[in-house]
């Protein structure tokens, strides 16, 4: 099982988890990536979504944090295609957005489309490394229950904001 408390963090298998991080901005990756190492994870580290979701198709990571802003392709059309894709189907995803809801356009339209597509979390940058860790410790309870384990439209989606 999967904690993050007292920085305990192991797969059934006794190997430390997998968090694949999928940011543009490199200060915020290795900010991210290095908040999850320090509490006992292995992480990976991709600056563009396609690179993201090849990483995760080669080695199937036991967390995502997905920027919604990238060039090329986004973090929700990104979410949509972990969420097809039948092996990465019910890995835990969430989605770390800058944007603010009342100031940028088009944001009920993307978050309608990440709703049907049910990311576990969607977190508001900047995002402190205890927000961080709570949000990511709820969804992994969430899935050792069982109760966030199921098809993509059925999980809870949790909206954080700092």
């Amino acid at each position: 099982m999967l904690r993050l408390r007292n920085a305990q963090v192991a797969t059934q298998s006794g190997a430390r988890p997998l968090a694949l991080v999928i940011d543009d901005e490199p200060d915020v990756a290795t900010y991210l990536s290095a908040v999850l190492a320090d509490h006992g994870w292995r992480t990976r580290v991709e600056h563009r979504a396609e690179a993201g979701l090849e990483a995760a198709r080669a080695e199937t990571p036991d967390l995502v944090l997905l920027d919604v802003m990238m060039p090329e392709r986004g973090g929700v059309s990104t979410l949509v295609a972990i969420r097809k894709d039948p092996r990465l189907a019910s890995v835990p995803v969430v989605l770390v957005t800058g944007m603010q809801r009342q100031l940028t356009c088009r944001w009920e339209d993307m978050l309608h489309l990440a709703r049907q597509f049910r990311p576990d979390a969607v977190i508001e940058k900047p995002v402190t490394p205890e927000h961080l860790l709570e949000v990511i410790d709820g969804i992994l309870r969430r899935h050792a229950s069982g109760s966030g384990d199921s098809l993509a439209n059925d999980r809870p989606m949790v909206v954080t904001e700092r």
